[in-house]
This record gives C-alpha cells, structure tokens and sequence, in this order.
C-alpha cells in the first residue's frame, strides 16, 4: 500500500472517531443531530489534516509527533467546524429549508469553526474531559506517524 493511500486512510479513521467522539463530549444529543454529516465531516476532516501533517511528521521524532498533536487539535477542530458549516449551509440551500447548525444559530461556515474551537477549549478546560481529549489527540499523531514511517519488510520466500 502506498503511503500517501496509507495516511488517507488511517486519516479517515482518526476523523471518524473524534467525528463520532464529538457529540458526547458536547453534549449533543445524537437522535436531534444529522450524524451521517458529522461523520462525513470528521473523515474529510482527518483526511486534510493528516495529509497536512505529513511531511512534519516524517522527520519528527516520536516526543515532537506527541506535541504536534496537541498543537494539531484546534485546527482540526476549525477544519470540521468549517466543513460542518459548510455542510449546513449547503442543505440549507438545496432543501430551501432552514439552515441546519450546530450551535444553534445562523452562521457561516468560518464562525462556526471559531466557534466549535472555543467550545473545545471550554470542553478541555474541565479536568476530567481534558484528561481524555488532549492524550488522545497526542496519541493519533503518534499513530499517524507510525502509518507514514510503516516499511513492509521485503523478505524473501523460499
């Protein structure tokens, strides 16, 4: 498997777990929100962002990967915020409906970024979830990593 095909998809998968990871930890319930978008979102999400973070973590090491994935947080949490909006917005205009949000209001896609960047940051500022979000945004740049740096070893069979 290529690597650019290996961190597209270990990509989608990080972004559909903080996709589907994000109701809970917001307080949403999932029986009033359109989850099939939130985790098309989080996987279109994932996909950018690891393919932004590549080159970086080529020639980090392991300690500098853990760090960038705490820096790496806030704009992925914009990205999908963005993307989320963006989502919205589209639905809104295509159903000829009301615009279809996440924070309740009527906004543009780059508000509702801003906006889902500073509801995390409230989110992390309580202990217990902080101790939840933050090793384990650190820990998906680890495992981001590790698909970029995987070398199948080419062995021989006799």
């Amino acid at each position: 498997m290529k690597t650019r095909t290996r961190i597209e998809l270990v990509g989608a998968c990080i972004g559909l777990v903080w996709a589907l990871m994000m109701p809970m930890y917001y307080g949403y319930d999932y029986s009033t929100q359109p989850i099939a978008l939130i985790a098309i979102a989080g996987v279109i999400t994932g996909i950018l962002l690891s393919l932004a973070l590549w080159k970086l973590l080529i020639k980090s090491s392991h300690w500098v990967a853990l760090c960038i994935g705490l820096l790496a947080l806030p704009l992925g949490v914009f990205c999908f915020g963005v993307i989320c909006g963006t989502f919205s917005l589209i639905i809104g205009l295509v159903t000829g409906g009301g615009y279809v949000t996440f924070s309740g209001v009527f906004e543009v896609p780059l508000y509702e970024g801003w906006m889902f960047v500073r509801v995390t940051a409230m989110v992390c500022s309580r202990w217990y979830l902080g101790f939840i979000i933050f090793p384990l945004a650190a820990v998906m740049s680890y495992l981001l990593q590790l698909a970029i740096l995987y070398k199948k070893s080419s062995r021989a069979s006799t």
